[in-house]
């Protein structure tokens, strides 16, 4: 109970005793014949109304009392909500304060003092950094109450609300339902944006495994369970386990049939100098030479077999382009094992189209049996789009870097990180579909205390 209310509550059961002695009294005088009791009621009419005037204090005490609760209900909310807005720390506490202001209870004026901490000073949701706590003290004046009281109670109001969130869309996602790690991040792996949520859908108890100087700052949210070892860290603010999968974004589009395409050319196309193409259907595969440049026309390139690119060389396809491994085709020299796929300095620039029926896809892999698709040794991956192969396994290693200012995701049926996570997550007019799972939505700011 508050100091005020408790200093209420004794003047009202005060008042309610005083009363009861007055009535009585007053009947005593009513009956008395000899004058006595009038003079007494004369001697106790100031008392009397010093009671009356008491009970009127009492009243606009608690009735500014629940003016100021109110307004740090709505300070607390509005510091949560503008933290989520993405408000420092300082904006939102002055925030706060500007909300008490402009209620009336301006922190310094009139000896109002407003608090607001983050997270809150005590409580049940004193450990949760989401949290927002208004505390507002103001003295109140003496009227009546003066006769009684040889100083103002103060009235003390308590208000907390948590800071609701953005919902979490996925840059990674992986769909093994079983894998012990399904998504791994390893030697020095990263992921530095906040912004790029981590899916995984293994109901492994290993299932997300963060290893060997791994550090994950984004959220993840695991169907299983995760395994962090080896100076690694989990260092989002969400990570969950034991939920639903993520839904695969993708699920809809159309596996190509390569069985009814007319090859646009049969033999290995080999780009020996550097030149541009159109979409077509490349039975034979595509290799890049070293240090040549390939540009491709806007539109879908299905290839068989093999995408492979030499030391230094280039891919422009910039212009709204979708690369289709048909069958088991995979990236690199055909062999589809480790450290053959695309590596030795080559740079990727690929923009997904925003429509029609490859949208959002800058590589889709049709494999479905865990075919490697890997990027190595200092592959500069300027893509904007989903590299999607559901039912492949992605690994990007030693130097293979996203560009941070593009959007890009990575869903595969497993994924392997042993370099940095370093895709952006502005998606907005890019065609790329949203990955978000069960917890990953939004959720609304509210009070709790």
């Amino acid at each position: 109970m508050s100091e005020t209310a408790h200093t209420a509550t004794k003047l009202l059961n005060f008042i309610t005793e005083s009363g009861s002695r007055i009535g009585s009294g007053l009947r005593r005088m009513i009956a008395d014949k000899a004058g006595v009791s009038f003079a007494t009621m004369a001697l106790m009419l100031p008392l009397m109304v010093g009671f009356v005037g008491l009970a009127i204090d009492v009243g606009v005490w608690q009735v500014e009392k629940r003016a100021i609760q109110g307004a740090a209900d709505r300070a607390a909310y509005s510091a949560a909500t503008s933290a989520l807005a993405g408000a420092s720390k300082a904006q939102a506490t002055t925030e706060g304060k500007a909300t008490m202001a402009s209620a009336g209870f301006a922190h310094g004026a009139a000896s109002v003092n407003v608090t607001v901490n983050n997270p809150a000073s005590t409580g049940t949701y004193s450990t949760d950094p989401t949290s927002w706590e208004v505390i507002v003290s103001k003295p109140q004046r003496l009227y009546f109450a003066g006769i009684f009281l040889s100083s103002a109670p103060s009235v003390s109001v308590r208000a907390v609300a948590v800071k609701g969130k953005t919902a979490s869309p996925g840059c990674i996602l992986s769909l093994d339902g079983s894998a012990a790690g399904a998504t791994t991040f390893t030697n020095n792996a990263q992921v530095p944006n906040d912004k790029c949520a981590v899916y995984t859908n293994s109901a492994s108890g290993s299932a997300l495994l963060c290893s060997n100087n791994c550090n994950i700052t984004s959220d993840t949210y695991t169907v299983g369970g995760n395994s962090v070892g080896g100076n690694s860290s989990l260092s989002g603010a969400i990570n969950k386990t034991g939920i639903g999968a993520a839904p695969d974004p993708y699920a809809s589009v159309p596996v190509p049939s390569s069985a009814s395409m007319t090859c646009t050319a049969t033999a290995l196309l080999n780009i020996a100098s550097s030149t541009t193409i159109n979409p077509g259907v490349f039975c034979g595969g595509i290799a890049v030479g070293a240090g040549k440049v390939l540009t491709m026309s806007p539109g879908t390139y299905y290839i068989k077999k093999k995408f492979n690119m030499g030391s230094a060389s280039t891919l422009n396809a910039t212009g709204g382009v979708t690369i289709v491994l048909l069958d088991d085709a995979c990236l690199g020299d055909g062999t589809c094992i480790k450290e053959k796929g695309l590596l030795d300095n080559i740079t990727i620039n690929l923009t997904a189209p925003t429509t029609g029926t490859f949208a959002g896809i800058a590589l889709y892999a049709q494999g479905t049996t865990m075919t490697r698709q890997e990027f190595s040794n200092n592959v500069a991956l300027n893509i904007q789009g989903a590299l999607y192969a559901p039912g492949d396994l992605f690994s990007f290693h030693n130097n293979s870097l996203f560009s941070n200012a593009k959007c890009a995701q990575v869903i595969g049926r497993r994924v392997n990180f042993e370099n940095n996570a370093t895709m952006g997550s502005n998606c907005d007019n890019t065609g790329v579909k949203q990955i978000v799972g069960p917890g990953g939505g939004p959720t609304k700011t509210k009070l709790v205390e």
